[in-house]
């Protein structure tokens, strides 16, 4: 039985951007790229997704934003680089995931993913 996890888009991101779910540290330098393992494309402000994530990957994930993401495929370098918020799932049997943050203007504020509302086991 995996992780009942389910993301919510509270942001101001007028971008509609993907959300991308690393299973493993994007910085970590093992010679090999990150791949996503989850890709939430085109998700508005006040949608929200609902997923399962495997107990045995591990109990660490990294999420962030990015313009674009292919679930499997490593996206680049430097989206990679930026996508550094990490969220540990130890002993979580279910969560919501919360973004905050974006905005219209040259200077919206940084996207923000925060656990809420956590059951853990």
């Amino acid at each position: 039985m995996g992780i009942r996890l389910n993301f919510i888009n509270q942001s101001n991101d007028a971008n509609n951007s993907q959300i991308v779910i690393f299973q493993q540290d994007p910085a970590s330098d093992t010679g090999s790229p990150a791949v996503p393992w989850k890709v939430i494309p085109n998700c508005a402000p006040g949608d929200s997704h609902s997923f399962t994530f495997p107990k045995a990957l591990g109990p660490t994930i990294w999420i962030g934003a990015a313009p674009q993401a292919t679930e499997g495929r490593p996206p680049p370098p430097a989206i990679v680089s930026s996508i550094n918020t990490q969220l540990s799932l130890l002993n979580v049997t279910s969560a919501d995931i919360i973004m905050t943050g974006g905005g219209p203007g040259r200077s919206p504020t940084p996207f923000q993913f925060n656990l809420a509302n956590v059951v853990t086991a």
